[in-house]
């Protein structure tokens, strides 16, 4: 061989060479950019999906849906039970003053007599009673009827207030002030009267019945309605000085 087909040979294998260590970089950056562990960049994968911005978003967005539903069900519960509690009330409200009512005419009833008519007074009290407390009535009035006579007496009334002060298993206590306004022979005066009036709940609240009424001032009190201190219900008050009630007070 000649000294320029060696010197070309040489040429090609410097070239080759060089050729070699120029392409070694390239193929140890591809071996650095590979992972060690191939798992870890599946989960990191898997870490940066599930905390991208829309997913995180509406997770947030889901835990506020829970939380307002929870809220709105325990408000409308509370809401409910608030509702139903006012119609309690004022169902309870509506049968208090129905009560009041009956027991406030049955009072002006019984303040209301004329001797002259003592009949129509004597059917006015024995009305919308048990059959226990007009047995009472009767014979109170009875004997309050000759007393009234003699006196001449007459007594006009007009309900004060009437409230309801209790009631259980329908039966309800109502405490009654009547104003009554007495003339007699004896003389005439104005006073209050206070009742204790017991009723009776039919099927509903426009059925009333009167199982007792008490007159509850210290002082005498109407004919045919048991004061303090009475041992039967219904009987009038007597005693050496005083031998019948007095009507309306």
């Amino acid at each position: 061989m000649n000294d320029d087909g060696s010197d070309r040979t040489d040429e090609k294998a410097a070239n080759a060479g060089a050729v070699a260590v120029s392409e070694e970089p390239v193929v140890t950056a591809e071996v650095d950019d590979m992972p060690a562990d191939p798992g870890r960049r599946k989960r990191s994968d898997r870490l940066r999906r599930a905390l991208s911005p829309s997913r995180v978003v509406v997770a947030v967005l889901a835990v506020a849906a829970i939380v307002g539903t929870a809220c709105a069900i325990v408000f409308g519960v509370k809401w409910s039970d608030a509702v139903a509690e006012q119609d309690r009330a004022a169902s309870q409200a509506a049968t208090d003053a129905k009560a009041e009512k009956a027991a406030g005419d049955y009072a002006v009833r019984v303040s209301n007599f004329d001797y002259n008519d003592l009949d129509a007074w004597k059917a006015a009290v024995t009305q919308g009673v048990t059959d226990q407390f007009k047995a009472s009535m009767q014979g109170a009035t009875q004997l309050a009827e000759p007393i009234l006579k003699s006196l001449q007496w007459t007594s006009t009334s007009r309900l004060m207030m009437a409230r309801a002060s209790g009631h259980r298993d329908g039966v309800y206590t109502v405490q009654v002030f009547v104003n009554v306004s007495n003339k007699s022979l004896q003389g005439q005066y104005t006073l209050v009267t206070a009742y204790s009036v017991v009723l009776n709940k039919g099927r509903t609240d426009n059925d009333w019945v009167i199982s007792n009424a008490a007159n509850t001032n210290d002082a005498a009190q109407l004919p045919g309605v048991p004061g303090r201190g009475n041992t039967q219900p219904g009987s009038p008050q007597t005693d050496a000085g005083n031998p019948a009630p007095i009507p309306g007070g």
